[in-house]
């Protein structure tokens, strides 16, 4: 212990000191280098605690500072270094005692130095540098106390080291030093001649860029000396009094490549590396805003690297995470480029380290990296800190909106290569299948953000993070739902989820107290916009699978408790389909478990209670899977068989992996860990609870597996023993083999019983057929087909390779058989149809929905091969069987069903086209239907593909009837669709008159879908007659009222009149006031709404011989009570206008939403229409509709959607409204400041865009964080006056309140923005504006200078 040396130090220092002087002194003998070696590292220790400074003991450390200098400068040549070793460590351990020493001797110490830095031998090297550093360090300080007196070592110095950096030829080791030595003498520099440090800085930044930035590839060793070039740089900014902009540029590229080649850096090497860096950012901090773009630009291209770099493929997934069928196309790519020469190409994983050092930068002060010069830098560290976590997130954000992540389906109507293209594309459920992206390098990037993103901000500075959750969830949101299909964003989400549970983002924000004016509206709305999110996921995965449908899953249980909460049953099956998929799956057993454990533990119990029976069985699985001891077992056998080759290897380590079985017992795989887990709960939840694991199944289930297949035993089969053959029936065990085949869990079990099945249904076939089938029985098998058929379909879709290799082939066989029927409904050709049916419309399995639409198509191209054209003419028997129960599951009230309904038609589509006497019987039929099925989507959920589907199937129709077109227009005897008239036979132009009363149907997909064909049929019909020329011959025939009662009669035509004509208004509506009943009528009026629209803004018919007031048309009636009772209230204004019933009822958020929404999608309507009707129609029309249109009531209307949107009910938190809404409105103002209504509209708009608003505008305090909340209101503001002043009408409106201030309110916006961003009394460091007010500041700027004549102004503020 050195207190114990405290009295006897002296001793040791004359010991020591005397040995040195009779070993180097001594003339006579060879000094004993050992010895002197040991005597110096003796010293050396000695020096920590008992100092020898030249203050305190001059002549000591003089001594002490001779003899070091005599042991690095030997006059002959040592084989050993130990001597040299010793004295290279003194001097680095403590120059600073020797200090006026070692400014009497610079010269010779620089020299020699200098020399052993450049030496062979490694340690002796690095032992150099350290010395050399700690020399140059100290004569620095030296020579910065007193400048004037040491100019001349100052000279020599700088001399020395700039006629290094200046040759090109100078070695590695000679660069380096004199990079350090630069670094060091700034500030000595700065005292004597400022103007010194600048031309250092030029030098510096000179010899980098010729280093790191030309074209020639950089040097392996060059990378080595960037750290210090770097460390250098930062020095020399401290004492720089500005910056030359002109070298910024230079320094950010310099970074970059610091950051992108971090990987090629050793272990040791890397943290020096992150500290040039940060000295950088901080050496940059201290010099103002310019700091700020530095680092933004710096951190983006950092990211950028990261994100181009090859995707990272684990060994355990083998799978690439992006989006759709994006993993071949990847994988092919990163496979040539994974490894290439001796270098790994580095991954996203090489650079966490890094950004997880440059987060955690106020952590730094302690390892004392900031020497003397940034000592005084300590504050900005921590808002360093701050700011690089912001550009991080903020860079995140641009790369998102910049990814480019569309896909482009293969295509599938190559006409030219259909055979072989046939084979391989089908008609898939699955929204992902056949998508090509259509830039794989793009999908690259985002997988590795999504990766690195969830490794690094789970665990840094989550409480940063609060202010993002809005901005990023927002983005994300935005994104995910312009590309539903990229599992990316789902991941993201998740993670942002995870971080706001962390930070407690939520806290007190929940829909209880959403009545009372909340403090922070952001919270707010972010919690619905994850509610309401979460909910459209948890609807849109049933569609998806495999990875996409993980990330799905988990983004969904990540949602905080509360929003699940709102509406837990929507949530339920997410939680069933996670522990479905989590038993093969570990991750996703573990996130579905976090979910349910903390709803147990959050949701009240009276809402989470009653779920529990439906989703504690899903955890049966866990507890019966194999136990541990086995599962170890198996894994030190195939250890053994796959390591070492030598003989004898394999018994040893054997013989070692069984004495270290007590060890291995510790490490518990994923799948045991799950099981505790779930015990634990089961255990948590107490038995009242988790009985209902055993409990659950109903009676019904329990019962069908008693009750047998079929009353009479008819599978005997006789065993060929040698001596005699026992008969035993094989119908008793087939239960228990489906059973097994199914759903045990262990494979050997499974394989068995799968083969076993297998050879059961082959013997039952060749039996069956054995038996003569009786006129009017039941075929002898039909019972047994019935069970058997849906199984073997299941098991031909299995996840296991075996069991679908087995069962494919059989299913297809069985098809080819049973379509071979004679007779009409066979009734096993109809079992393995409706087993098939099944399949298609499963809820849950999509691998089984297309798996059966391909059964269907085999069934289809079979049925046709085993029939002649002749019987197909007269009665194609399974082909009827087939479209008469697709037909009654397209118009099925189940949104499941009519998917496979749809799956199933454009399945066979490609069979069905090729055959010209089907298609003459079904093809007008199919097409009804379909449009029917296509109407009762309307209501379903975008996300299920109904919509998708249905319309596809009526486009494969359209592309056959237009190909068919002449043999469809002839009278012949065909199929009569669904309300066609039995007693004649249908041609092309009845169909074409039934869809032009289809156009008023109040569904908008359909209604749109019925004006296409109608748009693309007409011209198929004999006389090839354009529509318009077709709509007038019709009209020559029939009065106007009959466009009329189509357009309006929704949807009904002729059969007595309906829609719009019998309920004109709201008031017309029988009964009490119904919400459903009003959103009818307001599709209604859009319906008439959207026919006008379109046909008349495709000149098909001329406005005034339809609407003009004395006509039957009530159209106009009806808009202008929509304009003047509807469209400026809500929804109780609706319930005011029914006779009966009482008022003032309570709507639910739901109902508020549906109504508004409807009710925005007519106020875009109307706008549109009057934008056409203005550009496109006399003025003498426009006298017309100022009765009822172009009155006070609509000015207001407009007035209030430009400025005030959110009071009339459009949600501003919709995507789709914020970025389309404002584009609407400014095409009606244009064509309203044409018009002669120009004063009225300016009249209604002066009203709310009123000189004290936009004054408010330009007295806005970007930083003040407590007035947040006016921000929203101002935003609306703003985005008014961008609309006026694009149509031209901003000026107009404020200078008739105040002429000049029109003019000058450009250059108000400017000086706003210019306090806002650098707040003048107060020099903040680093002040870094929340998000929100940074995109108000950008909008304000953009009208700033669209308002024009701010550019002198500009160029001021800016100097």
């Amino acid at each position: 212990q050195p207190c114990d040396m405290v009295n006897n130090s002296e001793k040791l220092y004359r010991a020591y000191l005397g040995e040195l002087k009779s070993q180097i002194t001594s003339t006579t003998k060879e000094p004993k280098l050992p010895l002197v070696a040991g005597c110096l590292k003796g010293l050396t220790a000695l020096m920590v605690n008992f100092t020898k400074s030249m203050e305190e003991d001059p002549k000591t450390s003089q001594e002490i500072f001779d003899y070091a200098l005599k042991s690095i400068s030997p006059q002959t040549e040592f084989k050993r270094y130990a001597v040299l070793f010793a004295g290279l460590k003194l001097f680095a351990r403590h120059a600073a005692q020797f200090s006026s020493c070692l400014m009497d001797n610079y010269r010779s110490v620089f020299e020699v130095m200098s020399k052993w830095c450049g030496h062979t031998n490694g340690e002796i090297k690095k032992t150099g540098y350290f010395a050399l550093e700690s020399f140059l360090k100290q004569v620095a300080i030296l020579v910065a106390e007193n400048a004037e007196v040491h100019k001349s070592k100052l000279k020599f110095f700088m001399h020395q080291f700039c006629s290094i950096i200046k040759t090109t030829e100078s070695t590695n080791k000679e660069l380096s030093i004199a990079i350090r030595g630069y670094g060091l003498f700034a500030a000595p520099c700065k005292v004597v001649c400022p103007n010194d440090v600048d031309f250092m800085y030029t030098e510096l930044i000179q010899r980098c860029k010729q280093m790191y930035l030309t074209e020639t590839d950089t040097e392996e060793d060059n990378v080595y000396q960037l750290p210090s070039f770097l460390d250098s740089i930062a020095s020399v900014i401290f004492h720089l009094d500005r910056i030359p902009e002109v070298y910024t540029p230079v320094l950010e590229r310099l970074l970059v490549v610091q950051i992108d080649s971090f990987p090629q850096y050793s272990q040791r090497m890397q943290p020096a590396c992150c500290r040039s860096i940060i000295k950088i950012f901080v050496a940059m901090a201290g010099k103002g805003p310019v700091l700020w773009s530095f680092i933004s630009t710096v951190v983006h291209q950092g990211v950028i690297r990261v994100c181009s770099k090859p995707v990272l493929l684990s060994e355990e997934e083998g799978v690439v995470q992006g989006g759709p069928n994006i993993r071949g196309e990847v994988q092919a790519a990163e496979a040539a480029q994974v490894r290439t020469g001796e270098w790994k190409v580095p991954s996203y994983r090489d650079y966490l380290d890094l950004f997880r050092s440059l987060l955690d930068c106020d952590k730094l002060k302690e390892s004392g990296f900031l020497d003397g010069t940034f000592e005084s830098q300590r504050a900005p560290l921590r808002s360093l800190n701050r700011l690089l976590y912001d550009e991080l997130i903020k860079s995140i954000l641009k790369i998102v909106e910049k990814l480019d992540l569309s896909v482009q389906k293969q295509n599938l109507d190559n006409e030219q290569g259909e055979t072989d293209v046939s084979s391989l594309v089908l008609p898939s459920s699955d929204p992902t299948a056949h998508l090509l992206p259509n830039k794989p390098k793009d999908f690259t990037a985002f997988v590795n953000l999504v990766e690195f993103c969830s490794e690094l901000l789970l665990w840094k500075h989550a409480e940063y993070f609060e202010q993002w959750v809005y901005p990023l969830g927002h983005e994300l949101v935005l994104q995910s739902t312009r590309f539903p299909l990229v599992s990316g964003f789902y991941k993201l989400l998740s993670l942002s989820m995870k971080i706001a549970k962390k930070i407690k983002y939520f806290q007190g924000v929940s829909p209880k107290s959403f009545k009372a004016d909340p403090q922070d509206p952001e919270k707010y709305a972010c919690f619905a916009l994850f509610a309401k999110f979460g909910k459209e996921v948890s609807v849109r995965m049933k569609q998806y699978k495999d990875e996409l449908l993980a990330s799905c899953l988990t983004f969904v249980l990540s949602l905080h408790h509360d929003i699940v909460a709102l509406d837990i049953k929507a949530y339920i099956p997410a939680l069933q389909t996670a522990f479905k998929l989590g038993l093969s799956h570990a991750p996703l057993a573990s996130a579905a478990l976090d979910a349910l454990e903390e709803w147990s533990s959050f949701i009240p119990r009276s809402l989470i209670q009653p779920h529990y029976r439906d989703v504690l069985p899903y955890l049966d699985g866990y507890l019966k899977t194999a136990t541990s001891n086995d599962e170890e077992q198996n894994n030190w056998e195939v250890m053994c068989l796959s390591s070492g080759t030598e003989k004898g290897y394999g018994k040893v380590l054997m013989r070692l992996l069984k004495k270290s079985k007590r060890l291995s017992m510790i490490e518990d795989s994923p799948s045991a860990i799950v099981r505790r887990r779930v015990v634990r709960l089961l255990g948590h939840l107490g038995g009242q609870l988790n009985r209902s694991l055993v409990t659950a199944t109903s009676a019904e289930e329990m019962m069908k597996k008693f009750v047998a297949w079929d009353s009479q035993k008819r599978l005997n089969f006789a065993v060929p023993f040698a001596d005699l053959k026992p008969v035993i029936y094989l119908d008793t065990f087939l239960p228990r083999i489906t059973e097994l085949a199914l759903s045990t869990s262990d494979r050997q079990t499974k394989v068995a019983a799968c083969e076993l099945l297998h050879s059961v249904v082959v013997y039952m076939l060749g039996k069956g057929s054995q038996i003569p089938e009786g006129e009017k029985s039941t075929p002898p098998m039909y019972r047994l087909h019935k069970r058997i058929f849906p199984v073997l379909l299941h098991l031909a879709c299995d996840v296991d390779q075996v069991t679908r290799q087995l069962f494919e082939p059989l299913v297809m066989q069985l098809i080819h058989w049973f379509t071979n029927n004679k007779k009409f409904e066979s009734q096993d050709t109809v079992a393995i149809l409706e087993a098939i049916l099944d399949g298609v419309v499963d809820p849950v399995d999509s691998t089984l929905r297309d798996f059966c639409g391909q059964c269907i198509q085999e069934f289809l191209k079979w049925s046709i091969k085993q029939t002649t054209p002749q019987q197909q003419e007269k009665s194609p028997a399974n082909t009827k069987s087939l479209f008469k129960r697709l037909y009654s599951l397209a118009l099925h009230p189940n949104v499941f069903k009519r998917l496979g309904a749809a799956l199933a038609f454009n399945s066979i589509y490609k069979q069905f086209r090729e055959e010209s006497a089907l298609i003459k019987q079904f093809v007008f039929e199919a097409l009804v239907i379909f449009v029917e099925s296509l109407a009762l989507a309307h209501s379903d959920e975008k996300s299920l593909g109904t919509l998708q589907q249905c319309s596809d199937a009526i486009d494969h129709l359209k592309r056959i009837i237009k190909h068919k077109a002449a043999s469809l227009n002839e009278k012949s005897k065909r199929r009569v669709p669904r309300g066609f008239p039995l007693d004649k036979p249908v041609c092309l132009s009845d169909v074409v008159m039934w869809l032009l009363v289809q156009c008023g149907r109040p569904q908008t997909e359909c209604r749109h879908k019925c004006m296409e064909l109608l748009y693309e049929f007409v011209p198929l019909l004999p006389g090839k007659k354009s529509p318009a020329a077709w709509l007038e011959d019709i009209l020559k025939k029939e009065a106007v009222g009959f466009l009329v009662s189509r357009f309006e009669g929704g949807g009904r035509g002729d059969e007595g009149s309906a829609g719009l004509l019998t309920q004109t208004t709201l008031k017309d509506l029988q009964g009490p006031f119904s919400l459903r009943a009003t959103l009818q009528w307001m599709d209604l009026l859009l319906a008439a709404l959207d026919c006008y629209n379109t046909f008349i803004g495709l000149h098909f018919i001329k406005p005034h011989q339809i609407l003009e007031p004395e006509k039957e048309s009530i159209f106009l009636k009806a808009i202008g009570f929509f304009i003047s009772e509807l469209s400026m209230q809500d929804i109780s204004a609706a319930e005011l206008c029914s006779s009966l019933g009482p008022k003032g009822s309570l709507f639910s958020p739901r109902e508020r939403e549906d109504y508004n929404y409807n009710k925005g999608t007519i106020i875009v309507r109307l706008l549109e229409f009057v934008t056409m009707v203005l550009d496109n129609c006399q003025q003498d029309f426009w006298k017309s509709l100022e009765m009822e249109i172009l009155n006070v009531h609509f000015f207001e209307l407009v007035a209030t959607t430009v400025c005030e949107p959110s009071s009339i009910g459009f949600n501003m938190a919709d995507v789709e409204v914020m970025t389309n809404l404002p584009e609407v409105c400014v095409c009606i103002l244009k064509a309203l400041v044409k018009s002669p209504y120009k004063d009225q509209l300016e009249y209604s708009i002066r009203k709310r865009v009123s000189y004290k608003s936009v004054d408010e505008l330009c007295g806005l305090d970007l930083y003040n964080s407590e007035a947040r909340s006016d921000h929203t209101r101002l935003g609306l503001v703003l985005s008014a006056c961008k609309q006026l002043h694009r149509a031209g009408l901003l000026n107009s409106t404020l200078q008739s309140q105040d002429s000049s201030f029109g003019l000058s309110l450009g250059s108000k916006l400017l000086s706003v923005v210019y306090k806002g961003i650098a707040p003048g009394d107060e020099k903040k460091s680093l002040p870094s504006m929340d998000v929100g007010s940074r995109k108000l500041a950008d909008g304000l700027l953009q009208l700033a200078f669209s308002l024009g004549g701010q550019s002198e102004q500009v160029v001021s503020l800016l100097l």
